[in-house]
């Protein structure tokens, strides 16, 4: 039968409040994060750090932080759309290839963007803002959460595309009252000024991504695939993360200064290779990237596929 007008929009709107509720939500803990730290620190007789601190954390910090959440986002939830059609046709074998799949999109770029902002925040943050050892400090400590950001977003995406739309807002309400708990404790009892919002903002992602793990499990039935997914991009990171810190103070010790468009390179180029290498990423999973024909073709030539 054919569909009245109203009938569509209450379909969307009832779709579309449920995405707006659980993105409010990880909004709403910002705000609570800013009005929590500083009346803390004002209790604490530390009031003239609030605005220094909380600056150095909004101005430097998240601004870096979100531009690789937002990259990882992007390639993951683009497979969401071929996620729902598999759902409405009743492919449950698809299904799972394209939850995998998002979530390993997602986590070859969230990985390595979280080494390299804790390896390269010496040089990165200078560059752009100026000397601060405030910012390099919370940058090392925090990097974690593009991971855990990004892992948490795409899980989103997917439970909403899987028609499950209420459960994301629930999880993200449970783990902004977690959130909130932490945040208190970190900033009265243990006094950790603006390291304690960046340990409670973890928390808060951390939070999200158990809990959507469970859902995807309870819901769906599915079972993470671990070794490709988070264990061989973890891997790759790492080598990837020694071989441009031994390159950063390479270049600090002989020339007095880490040029950053030399790391960046080497960064990219060595994650690259390994990936293909160790067949974190196969070629039919290589094609579905941006450019992906492109970075085929250059991967045979150099023999890596």
């Amino acid at each position: 039968r054919e569909e009245s007008y109203e009938e569509i929009t209450q379909l969307l709107v009832l779709t579309v409040i449920p995405v707006i509720l659980s993105t409010a939500i990880y909004n709403v803990s910002g705000i609570l994060d800013n009005a929590l730290f500083g009346q803390a620190m004002y209790d604490l007789g530390r009031q003239s750090e609030i605005a220094k601190q909380y600056g150095v954390y909004t101005g430097k910090y998240k601004l870096l932080l979100n531009v690789p959440i937002m990259i990882a986002n992007s390639l993951g939830s683009a497979l969401v759309p071929a996620l729902s059609r598999a759902v409405g046709a009743g492919q449950r074998k698809e299904v799972e290839r394209n939850i995998t799949l998002a979530i390993r999109f997602s986590m070859v770029v969230a990985i390595p963007a979280a080494v390299g902002l804790g390896v390269m925040a010496d040089p990165l943050i200078p560059l752009l803002f100026g000397m601060s050892e405030l910012a390099v400090h919370i940058m090392q400590l925090g990097c974690l959460s593009v991971v855990l950001y990004s892992l948490s977003t795409v899980s989103n995406a997917i439970l909403q595309g899987t028609n499950h739309m209420q459960v994301p807002v629930m999880h993200a309400a449970l783990s902004l009252g977690i959130h909130v708990l932490t945040l208190e404790v970190l900033l009265r009892i243990f006094e950790l000024g603006i390291v304690g919002v960046v340990i409670a903002d973890m928390v808060f992602a951390l939070s999200m991504c158990i809990l959507n793990a469970a859902s995807l499990r309870s819901l769906l039935h599915y079972r993470q695939e671990i070794r490709r997914s988070f264990f061989l991009p973890a891997f790759c990171a790492a080598l990837m993360g020694l071989v441009t810190a031994g390159a950063k103070i390479f270049l600090k010790r002989f020339t007095g200064r880490v040029v950053l468009y030399t790391l960046v390179p080497i960064f990219l180029a060595v994650y690259g290779a390994l990936l293909l290498l160790t067949g974190a990423i196969r070629e039919k999973e290589l094609l579905r990237f941006p450019k992906g024909e492109s970075l085929c073709r250059l991967a045979r030539k150099l023999h890596l596929i």
